[in-house]
């Protein structure tokens, strides 16, 4: 029960890496940049396909076959 209650404090390390820098918040972290490109890239590829999908439908050229 020790190992739970009397762990070190790692508040100060947390607080030198996001007080310091010059880097938004939510890229601080080590593999925040990843997340955050991977996320942003298809979040990109989403929006391209929708498009897409928009104008086949606009220029009658997505119909379905039946």
């Amino acid at each position: 029960m020790d190992q739970y209650l009397y762990k070190p404090n790692v508040v100060p390390v947390y607080q030198r890496i996001f007080q310091t820098g010059s880097a938004p918040v939510f890229l601080r972290g080590k593999s925040d940049r990843f997340v955050y490109r991977s996320a942003m890239i298809m979040s990109l590829c989403g929006i391209g396909i929708t498009l897409y999908g928009v104008v086949m439908m606009a220029t009658g050229q997505l119909k379905k076959k039946s």
